[in-house]
């Protein structure tokens, strides 16, 4: 999916039929300039598990500096020391993607998150696992980019004249079924 347009990307009975009828009918019923929120907090379970995840590649990795053995990266033989400094540096990013993982803990329990829609701006996270949020009026609007793997793996990338920016994506909603809902009600409000 390369782009966001008026050319019914989110419109029609078909693109929707993951969402339940009372959801499709609420959507309908809403007026133009009510304000609508869509909770965007990060999910702790998953910054939860990427942080294990990293722990343990820098358990795996410290047990390689351990074994003192030699390394071949790109047929170029390393002895013990040259394998352990690249060991090092390995365990020391994916330590540092366990404290980022970990800040995403922090902020989905401690923190609310919430991408908002009125008759005049959207207001959202500027990043896709972030607290911190910006406000675009729609006539401020530069580009809009939606992108993704399949109807899963969506991200939607919105843009301001003056550099501002607001990222979203299918899993930062708490509640899938609101991925459309939200994409449907901002073309809306685009035109």
């Amino acid at each position: 999916m390369g782009g966001f347009g008026r050319k019914g990307l989110v419109g029609g009975t078909a693109a929707r039929t993951n969402v339940r009828p009372a959801v499709r009918q609420a959507a309908r019923a809403r007026a133009a300039g009510e304000t609508i929120h869509f909770d965007v907090t990060p999910h702790p379970w998953k910054s939860l598990f990427a942080a294990f995840a990293c722990l343990a590649a820098v358990a795996f990795l410290v047990a390689l500096m351990i074994e003192g053995r030699g390394l071949i990266i790109f047929r170029i033989p390393l002895d013990v020391t040259g394998a352990r400094v690249v060991y090092s540096a390995l365990a020391l990013a994916a330590l540092i993607g366990s404290s980022f993982a970990g800040l995403g803990v922090f902020h989905g329990l401690t923190g609310k998150a919430w991408l908002t829609l009125d008759h005049q701006a959207i207001e959202g996270p500027t990043r896709y696992n972030g607290i911190k949020t910006a406000r675009i009026p729609y006539s401020a609007i530069k580009d809009v980019n939606l992108s993704g793997y399949g109807p899963n793996a969506q991200f939607l990338a919105i843009k301001a004249n003056d550099g501002r920016y607001i990222k979203v994506g299918t899993g930062n909603f708490r509640e899938s079924s609101k991925w459309l809902i939200f994409l449907e009600e901002f073309d809306r409000r685009l035109k």
